[in-house]
């Protein structure tokens, strides 16, 4: 039994939370209200209201247990009105309008039980007067959670926040070329505006974005007039999300429901992208003919190991806290918390990285070491790395094959892996593989220059498949194979992808972008994120800029990123991965399986 004085914000989900002497707690308070501790579902808060001061008429969206330990008060409930003193006990149910005034001449001190949690865990009001500017921020934003408005592309601005919301829930909110340009209008006049000091991205309903309105763009390309029209989608479309990456104001992005294709476009030059457990997140290109693109070329390569080419070839979906673990979402929230976050979000007088990032830790979920964490760890991601790290799709694919006959644990996962690419573009496969490896050493202006070509060659002719992909499985709504042109990988010669890249007939149409090259993303994929392989094994060998010795024990290790990230959900989970990693596939690294006790 662990036994807690003080204050509490974020104790250890499932276990007990024991305050001795609770009362106590009062005489330490001057607050209105003060969070003391959240729980998995609910909250105890504290409130203490001034002579002659009230509560505020409100309505909470969940229950409440509101105990008195000090005072009288006017209690008036659903229109009801009744003295309430110290001991008594009242429940308002969620939904009921109530307001509780001091009558006494002492302060009126009051302990709620919220369930399920309704404030952030570490908030703490001064006045009734701060409290209801949140409150009221908070009631916006439910309000808000599905616009009635008809246009594609909503825009709101509160105080010193700016927030777009994608407004196609009937499509996912898919991207067309007038949402396109109402965003880079906008995006452009919010960077400039000494007003904006915050941008949020967000799409209503169950969606961010589920990609590009490819329909349009393929009814283009398969008329050679109007193939102008296709490449000048992709020109918009990429400039946005370079202006997105390169913005001098923070912005979160919110990856909340389907985040795919031009969605992650959208949402991964943020330096703040939030995933929650509705998110999915896919780049699809290879399952419809075509090629990652939206600068995937720039970011997949980047991840750990060979989890974007992975991403890249099979095009499947990883969703929830996956994505976060794999560093393409910087925080996990609980959706039930967005509100709240955004709110919070809005009403920051101080919107420096530091005070964003502090905000959203706070709504951010816990996960303690008991959760079960993704899917791609420990021997799975040894030979997902393994598999994958080829530069030709053949040796993928065969290494896949032996670990099928291998009869292993990971059998199973290789034979579904392998289905996946075997029902993907064969001219695909081979464009995207080549199109990853070329985009780990550019920067993102060139990877887009590149993803440009890309898409010029594919909407003039170098392949059929995109035509091919997109009819059959969106317009069509086919489930089964399409009819790829070259149909299997051993038709598709390797020289094909020269059409793609380069100076081909095909890429030579392709526009360029209009760029300003002098700009860099900088760390924003990485700095807000769970730490990557390659940080932490600079962190090992001491190139790391503050990270000291080379002689660092894994619990030294873990805490020199933790005063450098902070209690960051499943951050030392992600070191002990990493470093069971560096153990057994380089050399040099034994000694990490030594703690500071010298035990094994």
């Amino acid at each position: 039994m662990a036994s807690r004085t003080g204050t509490q914000t974020s104790p250890p989900p499932k276990k007990m939370a024991h305050f001795p002497k609770i009362e106590s707690q009062a005489s330490e308070s001057h607050d209105f209200r003060r969070v003391l501790w959240t729980g998995e579902h609910s909250q105890l808060v504290i409130m203490t209201i001034p002579v002659d001061g009230e509560i505020g008429e409100e309505v909470h969206t969940v229950d409440q247990h509101l105990m008195f330990t000090s005072g009288t008060a006017k209690a008036i409930v659903a229109g009801e009105e009744k003295t309430v003193k110290e001991g008594d006990l009242v429940i308002v149910p969620a939904g009921t309008k109530h307001n509780f005034i001091n009558t006494a001449k002492t302060p009126l001190v009051l302990y709620t039980v919220y369930a399920p949690a309704e404030h952030a865990t570490t908030s703490v009001h001064k006045s009734l007067e701060e409290g209801e500017k949140l409150e009221e921020a908070v009631a916006r934003h439910l309000s808000g959670t599905a616009p009635v408005d008809e246009a594609p592309v909503l825009f709101k601005s509160e105080g010193n926040t700016r927030t777009y919301i994608l407004n196609r829930p009937a499509a996912l909110n898919t991207l067309n070329e007038n949402m396109i340009d109402m965003l880079g209008a906008q995006i452009k006049e919010w960077n400039a505006n000494k007003l904006c000091n915050l941008i949020i991205g967000r799409g209503n309903n169950r969606a961010f974005c589920a990609g590009g309105d490819v329909k349009d763009i393929i009814m283009n390309a398969a008329t050679p007039e109007k193939q102008p029209e296709a490449i000048r989608f992709f020109k918009k479309e990429f400039e946005l999300d370079f202006a997105l990456a390169t913005l001098t104001k923070p912005y979160v992005s919110v990856m909340d429901g389907y985040t795919m294709g031009g969605g992650v476009g959208l949402s991964i030059g943020a330096p703040f992208r939030i995933a929650t457990e509705a998110s999915s997140f896919a780049m699809p290109e290879a399952k419809i003919g075509y090629s990652p693109d939206v600068g995937a070329t720039y970011f997949l390569p980047r991840l750990d190991g060979e989890l974007g080419t992975y991403l890249a070839l099979t095009s499947n979906a990883i969703s929830g806290r996956t994505i976060y673990e794999f560093g393409l979402a910087t925080h996990f929230v609980p959706q039930r918390r967005l509100p709240t976050l955004l709110a919070a979000l809005s009403s920051l007088a101080d919107t420096s990285p530091e005070a964003i990032n502090r905000t959203i830790e706070e709504h951010s979920a816990d996960i303690s070491p008991e959760d079960p964490s993704g899917a791609f760890r420990g021997e799975r991601r040894k030979v997902l790395d393994a598999c994958f790290s080829y530069d030709r799709v053949e040796s993928i694919i065969k290494d896949l094959q032996d670990v099928v006959s291998s009869a292993g644990s990971q059998a199973q996962w290789a034979q579904e892996t392998l289905d996946a690419m075997l029902a993907r573009s064969p001219t695909s496969l081979r464009v995207a593989l080549q199109a990853v490896r070329r985009g780990k050493h550019k920067e993102l202006a060139d990877a887009l220059q590149m993803e440009m070509g890309v898409a010029t060659a594919f909407c003039t002719g170098a392949s059929p498949d995109f035509i091919t992909g997109v009819t059959h499985l969106l317009v069509n709504k086919q489930k089964t194979r399409a009819a790829w042109s070259p149909d299997t990988l051993e038709k598709t010669p390797e020289d094909i992808t020269n059409q793609f890249f380069d100076q081909s007939p095909y890429v030579q149409r392709a526009p360029r972008l209009d760029l300003d090259r002098t700009v860099t993303p900088g760390d924003k994929l990485t700095r807000y994120a769970l730490p990557n392989e390659a940080t932490v094994e600079a962190a090992v060998k001491g190139s790391l800029p503050g990270s000291g010795s080379f002689a660092l024990t894994p619990t030294e290790l873990i805490s020199s990123f933790e005063r450098r990230c902070g209690q960051k959900a499943g951050l030392k989970q992600k070191i002990q991965d990493i470093i069971g990693e560096l153990v057994a596939s380089k050399s040099g690294y034994e000694r990490l399986l030594t703690d500071a006790g010298g035990n094994e």
